[in-house]
């Protein structure tokens, strides 16, 4: 999009209406200083005035305001650590500075300069119109001296491009395809004390086949080899995916062109072509990036999984390999492509800033919710139970080093990463946030591609950390624990506006399926369900095992209606499902009891009605659904 949105263009001119009217409490703090310069309360109020100013005049693009700012900031940082004996000269510095933001403020008005650069992402530096930016000459201590902050800049970055094929086959042509749209809310609002905080809209693109039609997803296996082919197809099938055997590059060529699949199988070399020009050629279609690739090679060189990896694959094996490594790859790498509702909580006292930091991550599909006075971060922290936590420094009486210690002092969120988000670039700053438990420490005004960037990585690291505390071990769905904690916080903190439906499923008969086939068939019958479950609910994170084959399912996305109408389907569908044991077909079906919660209510009704239900779709016979 070129140029400022008219939304844009208001938000710009409203921050310099407010900067405008905020030199005059800064002209006054100033002249305060120059008859009492050691009045610590009164430097402290002018340096906050600066901070805030730095940490967001990036934002609207006004890099010579910021740059002013800042070294106002610093000027103030270092009276109140160094005291010099001539703090007095520094006066008229301060003075200075105010009108210097001034003239750049005015300038910005005019229709000449009113506006920064079309497109791209706020940037530091850079002309406004405003005057030469100009460090004061410090004469004690030596050690301080304005320094320029590194920035990352959208100038500076190359434009990403898709990485070409490797060898010699040629690449496959694009295919026009829908590509599924980000949708996102913003809601901006702190945090308030004893408040229902309802977490924005996430980000949910529908990558997955229709479960109603298919049993699981669609993975092509490729392979010269037709005893590795037949093997892997047959347990890929057995395991409910739906697979495309593939014996030839050409035939899975034409595979991928004629519907892109969930996941890709690849075994290397193949006989009529490369298999990495295969994975950089399906990466290049439209919604190849979702496609879960998985290469086998008999070729386990250094320089070949270096192709690998360039090829676009997400993961890679040496042949032999067992397949159940295989297996649980796949399962992961499907389980990664699901979009995440993950929780950001920003302490960020500057309202501008944290409109900004709203706008970005919900953007990019997170939930975020903001808290500007530090001393409500407990009741942030206990509610809203974030994934991720992001922290300004300078925030007055508590800083942002002491809530990262008081997070890294309690149990439950010791693990959760933790970004600084700061205008502090001095080594000791960065040393102290390494000290006090931050994962990383970025500086504003920070390039939004480097924000989310950051944050992803994070929080990937942080989800597979999560998956093996809070799994179960057979479904890989959440254990009884983490579910009736996950399901208490979202029913506490739910929109009244809405309701929650709890369905709790139980297959039928599966004790007898144990008794005359042995449990290793009773888990795999579990798996199935499960598995179509997942597929059908994967909209929603709050699936759980909590019980032998019970499987519970919260929903807030569906009325009570809609999720019968889906729930019928389902068990349709696994009542369709042939097992095979001992050389034996056999069908299984599958009760479900469903209760919902609108208006007030706790989870304990929720679980109370639903059980209930399910006892009463069990007496009257398999295959029932019952609502209370």
């Amino acid at each position: 999009m070129q140029g400022y949105s008219e939304k844009m263009k208001e938000q710009r001119e409203n921050y310099i209406t407010r900067c405008l009217e905020r030199l005059a409490p800064m002209e006054s703090h100033a002249n305060n200083f120059a008859q009492s310069p050691w009045d610590v309360d009164n430097l402290r109020q002018l340096h906050e005035h600066f901070h805030q100013v730095a940490g967001s005049a990036g934002i609207h693009q006004m890099g010579d305001l910021a740059n002013i700012a800042q070294s106002g900031e610093r000027l103030c940082m270092n009276i109140f650590e160094s005291q010099p004996d001539d703090i007095i000269v520094y006066w008229r510095h301060f003075r200075d500075m105010i009108q210097q933001m001034k003239t750049v403020l005015e300038q910005a008005q005019s229709p000449s300069n009113g506006m920064p650069p079309s497109g791209g992402p706020p940037v530091s530096g850079g002309s406004t119109g405003g005057p030469p930016i100009t460090s004061p000459p410090m004469a004690k201590p030596p050690s301080y001296q304005p320094q320029q902050e590194q920035r990352t800049t959208s100038s500076a970055e190359p434009p990403i491009s898709s990485q070409p094929p490797l060898h010699g086959q040629p690449p496959l042509s694009f295919r026009e395809t829908a590509v599924p749209q980000a949708t996102s809310g913003h809601h901006l609002a702190p945090l308030q004390s004893g408040a229902n905080f309802v977490p924005a809209a996430v980000w949910n693109p529908d990558m997955t086949p229709n479960p109603v039609t298919q049993l699981g997803p669609d993975v092509i296996v490729v392979s010269s080899d037709q005893n590795r082919l037949n093997a892997l197809a047959q347990r890929l099938d057995n395991l409910g995916m739906r697979v495309r055997p593939c014996p030839t590059w050409n035939e899975a060529k034409n595979q991928i062109l004629s519907s892109l699949p969930a996941g890709l199988l690849l075994c290397v070399p193949l006989k009529d072509g490369n298999g990495y020009d295969l994975v950089a050629g399906c990466r290049s279609l439209p919604g190849g990036e979702s496609v879960s690739v998985v290469l086998l090679s008999e070729e386990p060189g250094f320089l070949d999984k270096i192709a690998a990896i360039k090829s676009g694959a997400d993961a890679s094996f040496e042949l032999p390999v067992e397949v159940d490594v295989i297996v649980q790859k796949l399962r992961f790498l499907f389980e990664r492509t699901r979009p995440e509702r993950y929780r950001i909580l920003s302490v960020e006292d500057d309202p501008e800033q944290a409109s900004y930091l709203v706008s970005q991550l919900e953007e990019a599909g997170y939930h975020l919710a903001w808290v500007q006075d530090p001393k409500k971060f407990e009741e942030a922290l206990l509610t809203f139970c974030p994934d991720l936590i992001l922290l300004d420094i300078v925030m007055g009486e508590i800083n942002g080093f002491d809530l990262a210690k008081f997070v890294r002092q309690n149990e439950r969120f010791a693990t959760v990463p933790i970004v600084f988000l700061t205008t502090q670039n001095q080594l000791e700053a960065h040393i102290e946030s390494a000290r006090t438990g931050g994962d990383d420490h970025l500086i504003k005004p920070v390039n939004p591609q480097l924000l989310v960037a950051t944050i992803a990585g994070r929080l990937e690291r942080y989800r597979i950390f999560q998956r093996l505390l809070k799994n179960d071990g057979l479904t890989q769905i959440l254990n009884h624990s983490h579910f009736m904690e996950y399901a208490q916080r979202s029913v506490r903190i739910r929109s009244k506006k809405f309701s929650q439906v709890l369905t709790i499923f139980d297959i039928d008969g599966l004790q007898r399926i144990n008794d005359t086939f042995g449990y290793a068939v009773g888990d795999r019958t579990i798996l199935a369900l499960v598995q179509i479950i997942k597929w059908t609910f994967r909209h929603t994170d709050l699936i759980g095992r909590i019980g032998g084959d019970e499987i519970a399912v919260l929903d807030d996305s569906l009325t009570i209606h809609e999720n019968v109408e889906v729930l019928r389907g389902l068990l349709e569908q696994f009542a369709g499902v042939p097992h095979k044991a001992s050389g034996e077909i056999f069908k299984v079906t599958a009760s479900a009891g469903v209760s919902h919660l609108s208006g007030e209510g706790t989870l304990q009704t929720l679980l109370d009605k639903a059980t209930g239900a399910l006892a009463k779709a069990k007496s009257l016979g398999d295959n029932q659904v019952v609502v209370f």
